[in-house]
Formats: C-alpha cells, structure tokens, sequence
C-alpha cells in the first residue's frame, strides 16, 4: 500500500507543478503582452511629440535637432513630387477649393463643386494615335476606335527627304 500512496503523491506533486507551470506560463504571457503594448503607446507618443514639435519648430528648430527637421523637409517635398506625379500619370484634377482628387473628365469637384481646371494635354509618344472622336488611346494602324466605334481618317504618309 505504501507503494500506491508515495505513487499518488508523487502525481499530486508532479499535477500541482504542472498546474503552477501553466498558471506562470499564462502570467508571463499577460506580462509580454502588456509590455508590447506599452511599448506600442510609447513609440505613438514620441511620434505624436515629435510630429508636434516639427509643426511648432519646423521653421526655427534647436540645433541638434535641425538636421532632423531638414531630413523630414527634404522627405515632405518627395512626397509631394510623387503625389503631383501620381496625379499627372493618372491625369487626376485636383480641385483648388478644397484639394479633392477627381477624375479627369469631371468639370467640379465631387467634395465642394467648385470649377475644375483642364488637365494640361499628356505628352504624345511617338508613334501614339489618338481617336478623331473620343480622344481614346488607339493603335497606330487602327481603322476604328476600340472605345467609341468611330471611323478613323487615314494615316497620313510621312513626307519623303529628298
């Protein structure tokens, strides 16, 4: 009987370590997730206290920290040069009330209806052919219009040198 009861204590022993085991593995979970979390709001914070410290500095910043706001200068106007970009490939207008993108056949703004202005003409590739009715891009060599249906003139014959 002795044998049964030491093997029955030995399996208590064994479950309540297992049990305290799980119970510290659990804590130490909660604890790693609270730290990451903490940690999370910390780096917001210091983005949102460097984000208002560069709006109220950004003209005059302490010394030290100048070539950091010159950094975020020169990435800013990058941005911007990319956003004009995008909008130039994607031949967006841009509305000069409010600043909505909308699309390139629109006359006013989609947010604010104020008048938009006419998108500068795109730069012709050579070879490029536009349609006589619609404005679609076409091919070269096309009789027709892939978007309106429109009979296209045809190609005029380029002038010989010589």
């Amino acid at each position: 009987m002795a044998f049964f009861d030491e093997l029955g204590a030995k399996l208590t022993k064994t479950g309540q370590m297992t049990v305290q085991k799980a119970n510290d593995l659990a804590e130490v979970t909660k604890l790693n997730m609270r730290t990451g979390e903490l940690n999370k709001a910390i780096q917001e914070h210091y983005a949102k206290l460097g984000e208002r410290y560069y709006a109220l500095h950004a003209a005059g910043p302490e010394e030290d920290l100048a070539a950091i706001c010159g950094l975020i200068d020169k990435a800013n106007e990058e941005l911007e040069s990319i956003r004009l970009e995008l909008q130039r490939i994607r031949q967006l207008k841009v509305c000069p009330a409010c600043g909505a993108e909308n699309p390139s056949d629109a006359s006013f703004c989609s947010k604010c209806s104020a008048a938009l202005p006419e998108l500068p003409p795109r730069p012709v590739e050579p070879g490029t052919r536009f349609c006589a009715s619609c404005g679609a891009k076409i091919a070269e060599t096309a009789q027709f219009c892939t978007k309106c249906g429109a009979k296209q003139p045809p190609l005029e014959a380029p002038e010989e040198n010589g």
